[in-house]
């Protein structure tokens, strides 16, 4: 199937908050535009720290009264969407993640509508969670993407696991995520040290297990946690009790996150859930080895090599501590296989992906 260039093709987000959809949906319109398709970003509220993102080349439209969040505005999002998309007579609409997908009921199956793409972003199983609660999830998540027509795993354990919880009917297909710009982004050569982790202070990043951790550790080697959010008070607190106000440092967040990566020898994922987690390879790029929670089922599919790192069944700050003392004493991941991890995840291949299934046939 050959993209059509006379035909618009949009997004939808809520908002540009701090998030993995808010960052690559943008980097996915710019693609876009970049190659030649007329593109509309649907914003129900065109504020928040992401903004700067919204590449020059496409369409920004938002409703005369901003649609913030809060109880029913996915709802709300998605009856303004509907409307707006049949008006600018869209022909293929991204439904960036699990967020969004209330948006995909205000379509139904009425004609015209344009063609409708759905990413499953999150994690669909998390540690813990009432089994009720989460039949009750998914039996809503399939009831929401019967509406699209097609449904995006970003890899095939996870496209696996959509079709364990959601059932085997749904359209999946897998297209990896666009983490990285097509041009290499080269490790630097300077002397490497001590542990990096980055991401929002929220419970899923489990960020208190990553001091708790710290303190296992012997010697002095630093953790450096990039980002902010509502646990940051918290985390900051736990660091004060263990007495690591020298070895935990926390300078908020960047915009840039490589030039830190590259500077560190490991980076260490503390979450307790994860859909696919882009930081992993955002490291893994910058040349730094892994210690992960087996969060997820990619994260064996991203380290799923010795000479990246290792996952960690579990989350006992010892065991977390034990695989870190490992890593630290290991150089760098070699460069072939840096780049056969971080390859399919160039933007380009990607958004080529993604406009093949956002035009009808």
């Amino acid at each position: 199937m050959t993209p059509s260039l006379d035909q618009w093709i949009g997004l939808v987000v809520h908002d540009f908050s701090p998030g993995g959809t808010e960052r690559i949906a943008p980097r996915l319109a710019g693609a876009w535009s970049d190659a030649g398709r007329a593109v509309t970003i649907f914003c129900g509220d065109p504020t928040g720290p992401l903004v700067h993102l919204v590449p020059p080349g496409a369409r920004l439209v938002s409703p005369a009264r901003p649609i913030r969040r809060g109880p029913g505005s996915r709802r709300r999002l998605g009856a303004w969407v509907a409307g707006e998309a049949r008006a600018w007579e869209i022909a293929g609409l991204f439904i960036p993640g699990n967020f969004h997908f209330p948006v995909l009921e205000a379509f139904g199956s009425t004609a015209p509508r344009p063609r409708l793409v759905a990413k499953v972003s999150n994690a669909l199983d998390r540690p813990g969670a009432n089994p009720l609660l989460r039949r009750w999830s998914h039996a809503r998540m399939r009831r929401r993407l019967r509406h699209a027509d097609q449904v995006v795993a970003m890899s095939p354990a996870l496209a696996e696991e959509a079709r364990r919880l959601l059932g085997g009917d749904l359209p999946l297909v897998v297209v990896p995520e666009p983490i990285l710009e097509d041009e290499d982004f080269l490790p630097t050569g300077a002397r490497r040290s001590g542990i990096v982790a980055a991401g929002r202070f929220a419970p899923q990043k489990n960020f208190a297990l990553a001091v708790e951790t710290t303190a296992e550790l012997p010697g002095d080697e630093r953790l450096t946690i990039l980002g902010d959010g509502a646990e940051l008070a918290s985390v900051a607190a736990r660091i004060a009790e263990l007495g690591l106000a020298d070895r935990v440092l926390l300078p908020g967040r960047v915009i840039d996150v490589r030039p830190q990566f590259a500077q560190a020898k490991v980076f260490l994922l503390s979450s307790r859930y994860e859909g696919y987690p882009a930081v992993l390879i955002e490291a893994i790029a910058a040349g730094c080895r892994i210690v992960a929670t087996d969060c997820s089922p990619a994260i064996s599919e991203i380290v799923d090599d010795p000479a990246v790192g290792e996952v960690v069944a579990g989350a006992r700050p010892a065991a977390l501590a034990a695989a870190l003392a490992r890593q630290l004493l290991l150089p760098p991941p070699p460069p072939e296989t840096i780049a056969r991890i971080t390859a399919p995840h160039r933007i380009g291949a990607v958004a080529h992906l993604y406009l093949e299934l956002l035009t009808p046939a």
